[in-house]
């Protein structure tokens, strides 16, 4: 007997003293009424992630929330679809994220799935700037070990990257977000799965030329993953996303001297442009997963129960060293901040359309003449520069196309921000209005806005972090420059004061 998932618990199989014909009792339909929800602790494209406990048991879960409108409108049923079937087809893999219980309302579908309660994979390369090579061998060999069972079920995941890997309170992994996934019904399948999906600087040649992937484009991925650990920067890195397709279709990378022998090894048989030939492939020049599994980049690995395993202690790769990037450099902004080809000049993160002055700090957009006696006449000049500089930001700014038609930025930075578990890159943007929002750091979309009201509290704790702290739910907020105290002052002005 079926069972619509998408309005009930999802079922167990029939026990082994159930008579044929025998109706055993239906599981209780969940709503969200039972449970209680908590912080947000990631975001899609058309979804939000929310810790949340179940009243009756206590247990956590993180429930996914999709907006139906959305899904709807942005043709996103196909990808929700997928997604529920493929964690229905693998949800007793301890290194793979496991779906508890589907349910709607009105306005939503809810996935309630396993809590990774020390947020993804990303979150740690950003904060320990790259791993060691005990520690990347372990989280790469789980994250084989998981490839493997999928690719069993013949299941492509199709966006394996950082962000795609969970981290539970253990610290071992959740392979997670099956929304591209492809289940392959037959070789020919296997051979296109017809659809440009995934993420710039993983996505595989195959994807890019002939616009079909196959379970070997996951191991092109996990070449970046492996690479990305330990050198701390995806190997295809560019200012846009045209720019980095161009990088992967050259095979244009390097290897750098702190990546160890064994690893770089490694990393050149899995970033083959042939599919085929890349190890691990299911070919007579893949050699399979039995080749992959030893290669000597895996020595020591235990691979049964390796999800039962102590993990190693992290520890960064002692041979990288790092420069703080900076948020002037317009090589590394991406291309969307930009139209017509105007450049817009940081002034210490303010929005500042002419080039700096030499002075270290910013200056006022604009500043009142104590000399001027008539305040009709200066509140109509200062109105006047200003509407001169929003037309300025509409025309220099792309995502100034997202504000209200009198909205000024006041500031924007890139950032690392901290809400809940995860850690994102993103684009922190202050607003007169007063409005803090969030955008994507490569896309034009607004992700959300940063909580902040006259009650809230702001703690700076040096010059590259502060925290904004609004009913008890904390938002932290690492800048890639010497911008706290400039941000600390702007938004104790638009809010606090």
């Amino acid at each position: 007997m079926s069972t619509n998932t998408s309005t009930s618990s999802l079922q167990q199989p029939p026990s082994g003293n159930q008579s044929p014909g025998e109706q055993r009792p239906q599981p209780r339909k969940r709503t969200p009424q039972d449970f209680d929800f908590f912080e947000t602790i990631g975001e899609g494209s058309y979804s939000t992630v929310t810790h949340a406990r179940e009243k009756s048991t206590g247990k956590e879960f993180a429930i996914k929330i999709l907006n139906k409108k959305h899904i709807i409108k942005e043709k996103k049923v196909k990808y929700v679809n997928v997604e529920k079937t493929v964690l229905n087809k693998i949800h007793n893999h301890p290194l793979i994220v496991k779906l508890y219980y589907t349910f709607q309302d009105k306005y939503s579908l809810y996935f309630v799935l396993d809590l990774a309660e020390k947020g993804d994979l990303l979150g740690y390369i950003h904060k320990m700037g790259s791993f060691d090579l005990e520690c990347t061998k372990f989280y790469v060999a789980e994250v084989v070990s998981a490839l493997e069972y999928l690719h069993k079920k013949d299941i492509i995941h199709r966006d394996l990257k950082p962000e795609n890997i969970l981290i539970t309170q253990n610290m071992h992994i959740k392979l997670t977000d099956f929304g591209t996934a492809k289940i392959i019904e037959n070789e020919e399948d296997n051979n296109r799965a017809n659809s440009f999906v995934g993420t710039a600087e993983y996505v595989s040649p195959e994807l890019l030329n002939d616009k079909a992937t196959c379970k070997s484009s996951d191991f092109w991925a996990l070449g970046c993953i492996i690479y990305q650990l330990l050198a701390g920067r995806p190997p295809f890195k560019a200012s846009n996303e045209y720019q980095t397709f161009q990088k992967i279709l050259k095979m244009e990378y390097t290897l750098p001297d702190e990546i160890p022998e064994v690893a770089k090894d490694l990393i050149k048989k899995l970033l083959v442009e042939d599919p085929n030939h890349r190890i691990g492939a299911d070919t007579p020049e893949g050699g399979g997963y039995e080749a992959l599994k030893s290669h000597p980049f895996f020595e020591g690995i235990v691979w049964e129960n390796i999800h039962l395993q102590t993990p190693p202690e992290l520890k960064p790769n002692p041979a990288v060293h790092f420069e703080k990037k900076s948020t002037s450099s317009l090589n590394e902004e991406p291309e969307f901040l930009y139209e017509n080809n105007n450049e817009l000049y940081y002034n210490q993160g303010s929005a500042d359309f002419s080039k700096p002055d030499p002075e270290p700090e910013s200056q006022p957009v604009y500043q009142e003449n104590q000399n001027v006696q008539d305040e009709d006449k200066l509140f109509e000049q200062q109105q006047r520069e200003r509407r001169r500089l929003i037309e300025e930001q509409r025309k220099n700014l792309a995502f100034a196309d997202l504000l209200s038609p009198n909205e000024f930025v006041v500031r924007y930075s890139f950032v690392n921000l901290k809400q809940g578990f995860f850690v994102k890159k993103r684009i922190l943007v202050l607003t007169d209005q007063p409005c803090l929002l969030i955008f994507h750091e490569s896309k034009l979309e607004i992700k959300g806005q940063v909580a902040i009201t006259s009650e809230s509290t702001i703690k700076q704790k040096d010059n590259t972090h502060l925290s904004i702290i609004t009913d008890g739910k904390k938002s932290s907020i690492e800048f890639f420059e010497e911008e706290a105290t400039v941000w600390n002052t702007d938004l104790t002005k638009y809010f606090l004061s």
